[in-house]
């Protein structure tokens, strides 16, 4: 179980780092000084708050819906690796697991939208600037990938 939800190298483990870079951009958007932040296994495991996000995210209902990500994701996560017949022993491509963590980000602005738009608006804003910023690195490294994201083929030039 706990290879599946985080230790994965293939998966999981680039999941986790991933969504740390997206919340570490929004940190950075609170506080230019903020430190890179780390989800870490307590975070995934026990649902505790992400080390040091109260000096950066000071808005509770923003570091709430932090934790809301990680626990979808985490479903996410076990869902996908449970449910997939094939064994992973590849790196899934940084495409594929962007969309994974913008599909939660989508369920999470829809379910927020639905209680209410008014409370959570800030929060609804965030995941919108985590996404994008996800996003624009998936097409920051399409431009620049002959192959598409994570490739590693050869580049050849002729």
């Amino acid at each position: 179980m706990e290879h599946m939800l985080y230790k994965c190298t293939f998966y999981a483990e680039p999941q986790w780092e991933l969504l740390a870079e997206a919340i570490s951009y929004l940190a950075k958007k609170f506080n230019s000084e903020a430190a890179n932040l780390h989800v870490t296994y307590q975070n995934i495991i026990y649902n505790t708050e992400v080390r040091n996000i109260g000096m950066s995210i000071k808005d509770k209902n923003d570091r709430i819906v932090i934790g809301m990500v990680i626990h979808k994701l985490r479903r996410k996560i076990y869902l996908f690796q449970s449910t997939d017949d094939t064994n992973i022993d590849a790196e899934i491509p940084l495409i594929r697991r962007t969309a994974h963590i913008l599909s939660v980000f989508k369920q999470l602005t829809s379910y927020l939208s639905y209680i209410s738009k008014i409370k959570w608006e800030t929060a609804i804003t965030n995941l919108q600037y985590m996404s994008e910023y996800l996003e624009n690195k998936v097409s920051w490294e399409t431009m620049f990938s002959p192959f598409g994201p994570s490739s590693h083929l050869p580049m050849t030039i002729h």
